[in-house]
């Protein structure tokens, strides 16, 4: 029997998550006050959005590989993987090539991008709907953290 207090690890991961976008955007505000330079807040806020983005690309392809109903869907499965590995591979060109401000555009269509693969997820029966409604609001929290940046750059 599966312990329920399981269940909410990832979630509250996800919240933690959330935290750094959070506080980045707080240092983009008080840079002046704190004395700290908002090209170095900026670097980092930056290097975060691509390590999120890398993970969500292994969340996306470990869910749709490890809650599979059906091992038939072989094909569906690559897909995935392929998905991941291309928004990874765009994620690495985004966060090498962008200026901040177009990265940050960039990043938050990805994040919106995994955010549709997990309806497709919920609509296959793979996530259930607490996890779909948890990664519905810190993506909307992560993505206007992200417009706010650019505001501030």
């Amino acid at each position: 029997m599966l312990d329920k207090s399981l269940l909410k690890i990832p979630s509250s991961f996800m919240v933690a998550g959330l935290v750094p976008f959070l506080f980045f955007n707080l240092l983009l505000l008080l840079e002046f006050e704190i004395g700290i330079s908002s090209d170095r807040v900026v670097d980092l806020f930056k290097l975060y959005c691509f390590y999120i983005s890398i993970f969500m690309a292994g969340v996306v392809w470990g869910i749709s590989v490890a809650k599979r109903k059906d091992t038939k869907k072989d094909l569906k499965r690559n897909w995935f993987f392929f998905l991941s590995i291309l928004m990874s591979l765009l994620t690495l060109v985004a966060f090498v090539a962008f200026t901040e401000k177009l990265f940050f555009v960039f990043i938050s269509s990805i994040f919106c991008f995994y955010l549709l693969l997990d309806f497709y997820l919920y609509r296959e029966e793979r996530i259930d709907i607490s996890y779909l409604k948890l990664r519905l609001f810190i993506t909307i929290l992560v993505v206007l953290s992200l417009i706010a940046a650019q505001f501030s750059i």
